[in-house]
């Protein structure tokens, strides 16, 4: 008979999901929201401050330094454990972070948003259309996680949906899919 050789011993491995942590920030008229989750998108705490939906760009911009700190400090997560950023906002915003019409923030249209807030961190930062955003988070980790078709509708302020066809985000023409706030103009 032929002799069986063996393979290498199996060797197991485990994802850690505490091997890093991802922020995520949401930046709308009427607050900023940060939220603390480990690699698995388990969600460690969240802090949120208002703000006034006149706020300039830059008061707006300045506006998450405290809830981002506060966040961290009483996680006991240091700043450089932060493997990404993920930014929800309203508008339409192009693939490079830079918000290309907001029709419910003064100064947000024309802002380079992913550059701004690069500056503060070491890790990517990637600026997304909210409701976008809420689409992704649904079909990842909520009320849409067995199905691949999803149409997430943002009520508020500056109304918005996100879909999803097939799994995939679909954006449309120029990224304006689901701008429904923006219809006016």
């Amino acid at each position: 008979g032929i002799a069986r050789r063996q393979g290498r011993p199996a060797r197991r491995f485990r994802f850690r999901a505490e091997a890093g942590h991802l922020l995520g920030l949401e930046i709308g008229p009427h607050r900023v929201a940060a939220l603390l989750s480990d690699l698995d998108g388990r969600v460690l705490g969240r802090q949120a401050k208002e703000v006034t939906e006149a706020a300039s760009a830059d008061e707006r911009l300045d506006r998450p330094r405290g809830p981002v700190a506060e966040l961290l400090r009483r996680c006991g997560v240091p700043r450089d454990s932060l493997r990404a950023v993920g930014v929800g906002t309203p508008g339409i915003v192009a693939a490079d972070g830079t918000v290309r019409l907001s029709t419910a923030l003064p100064q947000w249209t024309g802002l380079n948003l992913g550059e701004r807030l690069s500056r503060s961190f070491k890790c990517p930062v990637l600026v997304e259309n909210d409701a976008n955003a809420a689409a992704v988070a649904e079909h990842w980790k909520g009320a849409a996680d067995e199905t691949d078709d999803v149409v997430f509708v943002l009520a508020g302020l500056s109304p918005g949906a996100g879909a999803l066809i097939g799994g995939r985000l679909h954006r449309g023409f120029g990224g304006a899919a689901g701008e429904i706030g923006a219809l006016h103009l």
